[in-house]
């Protein structure tokens, strides 16, 4: 049996790879675009008293607003790392 061709490594990068990236650039998108709807919703540019109400009458939605600016933040740090590897 033949060893050498058990053990050759490919240089070759995987089919699944450039969809992969895609995908990760649509989560990316999608978490960021959702955290903007959020901040769009709640902030009031000239009123910070009312700003500061709709944080604490929407409480759930600021903190899933803060949860995509996490996610997207991630998924860049891993898109980045990703494309390090081509």
């Amino acid at each position: 049996m033949n060893t050498d061709l058990i053990t050759e490594r490919t240089t070759e990068m995987s089919p699944r790879f450039q969809p992969r990236l895609a995908g990760a650039i649509a989560w990316i998108t999608t978490t960021s675009a959702f955290a903007i709807l959020v901040r769009a919703k709640l902030v009031v540019s000239v009123d910070a008293a009312a700003t500061a109400h709709n944080i604490l009458t929407h409480e759930r939605l600021y903190r899933l607003g803060f949860l995509g600016d996490v996610l997207a933040l991630l998924d860049i740090l891993l898109y980045a790392s990703a494309i390090q590897l081509i």
